[in-house]
């Protein structure tokens, strides 16, 4: 019973860690992505408000 515990709790142990970093790659990609984005719109009033 103790050994099939321990393995029980050792195989999340190994799993979370790579899902922990696969999840913080793809937050800061989508960050990226969106600081880009709101960058570029930003530009874009600002260019809208010179031709006006």
């Amino acid at each position: 019973m103790k050994s099939e515990k321990q393995q029980q709790q050792s195989v999340p142990m190994t799993i979370q860690p790579s899902v922990l970093r696969q999840n913080n790659s793809l937050s800061s990609l989508l960050n990226s992505e969106n600081h880009q984005q709101s960058n570029s719109l930003k530009n874009q009033t600002k260019n809208n408000g010179q031709n006006f």
